[in-house]
């Protein structure tokens, strides 16, 4: 048996559909998810099974549906693609052990992914994934092969059974958005799919309200045509911003192809940055709910979060990067809301991960309680924080050269940047830099892709522009 290289990275593991990603290596993936439940006892709650809309994820999920089954593990299987958080809920409504959610989220159209997800609903914790891992290794080392037994054994045996989820996730839903204030204040919304698993669902969740819905790259397609990935970014959102534009819509919302994440267009065809969202969407629930509730944020988002927990009294609790950890502080401290620069956001009142869907819908909501146009909601926040501006470099580089970079970045001691002095120095995910005037660069490597990140805050987009080339420098790529 072939030894491949299983490592799960901030949001589970992922590779090339082909090469590493194949049926049997997901196999091994479920049988180390499996012998985890097992240990645990947890066999007899069953798991979810969910997959996106990518080449091939509907047969990987049989593959994990059929090694659960061997293992006299029940399966529940999802009857079509759904998103990620839509499985996720699921879990809750099941009470079963936890999830497996096939997808590659916002990679491009030939990477497929492994998620695990807990029994409450968020992603396997950090030791949970630990184990896993070990399970897998132990597995390969050992030469074995991982149980199996066909879906026709599986259904007969009535160990596997077929689910729609979509049902209960949309009546949960409506429990937490308030529907009667949406409803009396119609806008226009216009809607970008990007192909992916969250095809229809706000249009269905807003079944019978008054303002047009306009869905573009509203049909399954798993090669995300004319998409470099279904990453609701900027570059990504061109022609969902020509339709707001054309269409004078309030609001555009891209999800991307798992449906955890939210991309935003607003009413005068401006990309705002997942930094903006998440300080829009806080201000608004720390406003409008009154809350002093923590709010938990990644490392790599925006220094408003600060400003805002100060001027609302409430602690802003910062975690690196993924949902495995932001999903324990959020629950450990009973937060309000949680959320990462990727786009991705968690609500109390739901599960402790990403939502891309309800995240879209509270914007909806932010613009009926407020009645002003989402680009006077950003104007109004920065009167309030001040003006913030943001950036992310991607970079590629050959993996040979990665302990080379890391070494670099470890030992060269970096005193001020843009000739501004450093104030603050962390480490605990990449290496971030805070300057005396608030503005923060930070340089890590993606825990999902093989690439180097650089990402930058600051008052002005020329700053924010000369401290990523100062610190692309630093990288020597």
């Amino acid at each position: 048996m072939s030894s491949p290289n299983i490592v799960f990275g901030t949001d589970g593991w992922r590779a090339i559909i082909g090469e590493d990603f194949s049926s049997q290596n997901v196999q091994l993936c479920a049988q180390g998810v499996a012998d985890y439940i097992l240990k645990n006892n947890l066999g007899s709650k069953g798991m979810v099974v969910g997959y996106d809309t990518r080449f091939g994820s509907k047969t990987f999920a049989n593959d994990v549906a059929q090694v659960f089954a061997a293992n006299q593990i029940p399966v529940f299987l999802s009857s079509n693609f759904a998103p990620t958080p839509v499985i996720s809920y699921n879990v809750i409504t099941l009470e079963a052990a936890g999830a497996v959610i096939i997808t590659a989220s916002h990679n491009a159209a030939e990477w497929n992914g492994f998620k695990v997800k807990s029994q409450y609903g968020g992603s396997a914790s950090v030791d949970v994934i630990n184990e896993i891992e070990n399970n897998i290794r132990e597995f390969i080392s050992d030469g074995k092969a991982p149980k199996l037994i066909s879906l026709e054994q599986g259904k007969t045996l009535k160990l596997i059974q077929y689910f729609d989820p979509k049902t209960s996730y949309l009546e949960h839903i409506t429990s937490v958005i308030d529907f009667n204030l949406i409803k009396s204040y119609p806008i226009d919304i216009a809607i970008d799919s990007m192909f992916g698993a969250a095809i229809g669902y706000i249009k269905d969740i807003l079944s019978g309200y008054e303002g047009r819905i306009e869905e573009i790259h509203s049909t399954e397609d798993s090669t995300f045509p004319g998409l470099l990935k279904p990453e609701p970014i900027g570059p990504n959102l061109r022609e969902l911003r020509d339709t707001v534009l054309k269409g004078e819509y309030a609001i555009g919302l891209a999800t991307d192809g798992d449906g955890d994440r939210i991309g935003v267009i607003d009413n005068t065809g401006r990309y705002l940055s997942s930094l903006q969202v998440f300080s829009l969407l806080t201000h608004y629930l720390l406003e409008t709910k009154q809350s002093k509730d923590p709010v938990i944020k990644s490392i790599t988002t925006s220094k408003m979060i600060d400003k805002l927990g100060k001027h609302h009294g409430t602690k802003v609790i910062n975690s690196p990067v993924g949902f495995k950890y932001l999903g324990a502080l959020f629950m450990e401290n009973d937060a309000l809301i949680a959320g990462e620069e990727s786009g991705g956001f968690a609500f109390k009142g739901h599960i402790p991960e990403r939502d891309g869907i309800l995240s879209g819908l509270f914007l909806i909501e932010a613009l009926a309680q407020t009645k002003l146009p989402l680009s006077d909601l950003l104007d109004k926040l920065y009167e309030l924080v001040g003006p913030h501006y943001y950036d992310r470099l991607d970079l590629t580089f050959p993996e040979r050269e990665r302990p080379i970079i890391e070494q670099k970045l470890k030992t060269t001691k970096v005193t001020n940047f843009l000739n501004i002095p450093v104030s603050d120095f962390l480490d605990i995910d990449g290496y971030l830099y805070t300057l005396i005037d608030d503005s923060w660069v930070l340089v890590r490597f993606s825990g999902t892709e093989p690439l180097l990140r650089i990402y930058a805050e600051s008052s002005s987009i020329q700053n924010v522009n000369r401290l990523i080339g100062e610190a692309r420098n630093l990288t020597g790529i």
